[in-house]
């Protein structure tokens, strides 16, 4: 068999996660079997083990894209940016309501697997939206007292808990919104609320 190019062992790769990713948001945890992955991907078994050896390592990769793309949405430098940024993936998971399921099951999956918690980088993401709200205090946009940490678990859990409302039809959409935009304007107000 000839040497493949690292380019292409990406794409190969790439494609198989997107096939993984695929078989999460329509079916669930129950739906990423091998068997599944590679009929949704068109490979053979022996393709898939070149590029995962293990379903665990699949899973893995899959939970790290997964956590790249929610980290990326707390990267921002204004407080414009930050309400855009934040309603943007509360959107992404209220229209794709399969994908909010697919993260919520990777997690209760393998919640238990220290090792797995890592992978999902859930400290790291906090800390990424940590570090993004310092430095709008840092930039006066936010006051100085602000406790970072309290506002990011708050920003976070909000997120979550506002998705999660939606889809099970306790909150409408609007609503929802309403409610993570009333906490983002929160974290503006010098009333120590959320004060160190």
């Amino acid at each position: 068999m000839p040497k493949r190019s690292a380019s292409y062992m990406e794409d190969r790769r790439s494609a198989i996660l997107d096939a993984a990713d695929a078989c999460l948001d329509r079916d669930g945890m129950g739906g990423i079997s091998t068997t599944a992955i590679c009929k949704e991907a068109g490979i053979s078994m022996g393709a898939l083990y070149t590029h995962f050896p293990a379903k665990d390592d699949i899973i893995f990769a899959l939970a790290e894209r997964r956590s790249g793309e929610r980290r990326s949405h707390y990267a921002f430098e204004t407080t414009d940016e930050m309400r855009r940024s934040i309603l943007a993936l509360f959107d992404l998971w209220i229209h794709r309501t399969d994908r909010l399921r697919g993260e919520f099951e990777l997690l209760v999956a393998k919640s238990r697997d220290l090792e797995f918690v890592r992978v999902m980088e859930l400290t790291e993401t906090l800390s990424d939206l940590r570090n993004s709200l310092e430095k709008l205090v840092d930039s006066g946009e936010l006051p100085a007292g602000l406790n970072t940490l309290a506002a990011a678990e708050a920003i976070e859990a909000n997120l979550i808990g506002t998705t999660f409302s939606v889809v099970i039809g306790k909150l409408g959409v609007e609503t929802a919104r309403t409610v993570l935009l009333v906490l983002l304007d929160s974290l503006g107000a010098a009333d120590g609320r959320m004060s160190e």
